[in-house]
């Protein structure tokens, strides 16, 4: 059950600061005797020479049914601004501060849901306000939200900005959403649909510096999210985020105990990213010292980029082990734009898996991790080495500005990671891979005929510290496709291993720029196999002029293979030719440093794409030509 109470303040005065709703040493309780679960939606609407203030929280919310359990959802709603101060202290069942008006029955006063829980902010509908742009709804630091006394509660802080400086607790979920109009969906399993039709003009949208915190998952009871979700309007943003997210240890390693998820630009559908953004340009930056204890997802429209200062990390992690070592909690940061983490005497550290991927489907970006310590403190976690400055991954280290999918060209884009003094750290217990490949996946309907691909650059440069891999794979390989028509044509790009300084360890290292042509696809009753695409290899570079390399075996390849030509299942019809292989460049220079291994290929070959076959019935024709081969250096 729902109600409407309009509020009517007093304060008629035309002054700047906020009207106050209490103060620090009074207590708003709201009560409901017998019945279910309800929720108070508060419309604070100033008027006259008021007109333009918005409103102030100091004091306590408790929201109680039958005078002594809390429950209850309490709504504060005013168009010019909601200030939860630095005594504010709420004890709800649900809370929403918002700036952003609300659809609600005129005959009983009771708030409008739509389907399956979800409820319009900032309109259409003819009960609301317009949307002020610009307002802010702001929880102090000092200022708490208690909602994890109430099971499946929920906050939700909605407004074209939203700051965040205080402590949030709760059961269930969090949703802080910076735009003018929007739909929530408040779901049962506390994984939100956000649905931005109209986003924010403020530059940040976004500015979390707080805890907010989500209840220890129960068995009965898995899951839960806490998301950040922006969306620009017209103009760029960058949400900027530190503090600490997360829930707390679940009550066994069994259990999935929730995700936090940190969007720029892209609504959420039952928890999970949608597939295409609402806005571009929308930005995402780590501004300061950041602990998550849940597994969390960041994507971005926009740029992604760190600030964090001397001595600060970003670091993903719980207290949670199974059998004494900490349970993996991956991070993934994915940005349609440029990704650059400039890491001077700062740490990124998770228990489980690191991805830091860069760029659309059909092209990668710019990725950029430079990695310094110029004399910063020693910082110890969980998982992996102490470091001053470094990226640390219980589990595998994915680096990629890689294309991948079946339209007709697929790029590479830019990935440099650089390592520089004596403490700074790469690390990884599994696979470190850093990547600008260009790959066609499988067609599908919809598919073009032919896809090309064409590597990027990927260069992994140390030049002081250490970088331990379980195996080292630096690729910009490129894979054509097709679907109806010939093989597309595969050029590898430029893929480089550097070490001027420092220490690299690995089982196995492969510097990777190979290319293999599509193969072509299978004739029709009226044409035979199509042609298979050329491959090209790319440049693929070992170098050492300092520093140890050690490893068990060392490959530097860029082998140009011509994809196979398609089949002929049409009585006289010819198969279709191989493609042509074309061998690139591959040298390992090891005119400095000590350079030690067990194993050695550098290869440049090149590979002829095989003839299609004829199997028409009842009379087959000619198999295709083998493709030619020409060898690179």
């Amino acid at each position: 059950e729902s109600i409407v109470q309009k509020c009517i303040s007093f304060d008629t005065s035309s002054v700047v600061y906020h009207i106050i709703f209490h103060n620090s040493n009074f207590k708003a309780t709201f009560n409901r005797d017998g019945g279910q679960d309800y929720t108070v939606l508060n419309r604070i609407l100033p008027t006259g020479a008021a007109a333009g203030r918005g409103i102030a929280i100091n004091g306590n919310v408790l929201s109680l049914l039958n005078g002594s359990a809390v429950n209850g959802s309490i709504w504060f709603y005013s168009p010019n601004g909601v200030l939860a101060g630095p005594t504010a202290s709420f004890v709800t069942g649900g809370l929403v501060l918002t700036t952003l008006d609300h659809p609600y029955s005129t005959t009983d006063g009771s708030i409008s849901f739509g389907s399956g829980g979800a409820f319009q902010f900032g309109g259409p509908g003819g009960t609301t306000s317009p949307t002020v742009p610009g307002t802010a709804a702001i929880l102090s630091a000092g200022a708490t939200v208690n909602a994890a006394i109430a099971a499946n509660s929920y906050v939700a802080i909605v407004a074209p900005r939203v700051d965040q400086r205080g402590a949030i607790a709760v059961d269930g979920g969090v949703a802080l959403v910076a735009a003018e109009q929007v739909q929530l969906n408040f779901a049962p399993n506390a994984l939100f649909d956000v649905a931005v039709t109209i986003g924010t003009s403020d530059p940040q949208g976004i500015v979390h510096t707080g805890s907010t915190l989500g209840a220890a998952r129960q068995a009965a009871n898995p899951g839960g999210q806490i998301a950040l979700v922006a969306v620009p309007k017209n103009d760029a943003l960058t949400m900027l985020v530190s503090g600490i997210l997360g829930y707390q240890p679940a009550t066994s390693a069994a259990v999935d105990n929730g995700v936090v998820v940190l969007s720029g630009g892209y609504g959420l559908a039952n928890g999970a990213l949608q597939n295409g953004a609402t806005a571009a340009n929308a930005g995402l930056s780590f501004n300061g010292a950041t602990t998550v204890t849940s597994d969390t997802v960041v994507r971005a429209s926009g740029a992604i980029g760190s600030a964090l200062s001397s001595g600060q990390s970003f670091t993903v992690s719980t207290t949670e082990t199974t059998g004494g070592t900490p349970v993996p909690l991956d991070l993934t940061m994915l940005s349609d734009g440029a990704l650059t983490l400039n890491l001077t005497n700062s740490v990124i550290r998770s228990s489980g898996d690191i991805t830091l991927g860069a760029g659309s489907p059909s092209a990668g970006a710019n990725l950029s991790v430079t990695v310094t310590d110029s004399g910063g403190p020693l910082q110890s976690g969980a998982v992996g080495p102490a470091a001053a400055a470094g990226i640390i991954a219980g589990g595998n280290l994915l680096v990629a500005a890689t294309a991948s999918g079946n339209g007709p060209s697929l790029t590479g884009g830019n990935v440099t990671v650089t390592l520089n003094g004596s403490n700074s750290r790469l690390f990884s217990t599994g696979l470190g891979t850093f990547e600008a490949a260009a790959r066609a996946t499988p067609p599908v309907s919809g598919a073009a005929a032919t896809t090309t691909a064409t590597g990027g650059t990927a260069l992994l440069d140390i030049r002081g510290g250490t970088a331990s891999f379980g195996t080292l794979s630096i690729s910009a390989e490129a894979l054509g496709g097709a679907s109806t028509g010939p093989g597309g044509n595969a050029t590898g790009g430029s893929a480089e291993l550097r070490v001027s300084g420092g220490a690299l360890t690995a089982t196995a290292i492969t510097v990777n720029a190979n290319a293999t042509g599509g193969a072509g696809a299978v004739g029709t009753v009226s044409t035979g196999g199509q042609t298979g695409g050329r491959g090209s290899g790319g440049t693929a570079r070992l170098i050492t002029s300092g520093g140890t390399v050690t490893a068990t075996g060392i490959n530097a390849v860029a082998i140009g293979t011509g994809g196979d030509g398609g089949t002929a299942p049409a009585p006289l019809t010819d198969g279709g030719a191989g493609g042509a292989g074309e061998g690139g460049i591959a040298s390992v220079d090891g005119s400095g440093g000590l350079l030690t291994v067990a194993s050695l290929l550098v290869s440049a070959d090149a590979v002829g794409g095989n003839g299609g076959p004829s199997v028409g019935v009842p009379v087959a024709r000619n198999g295709g030509a083998g493709g030619s081969a020409i060898g690179g250096s």
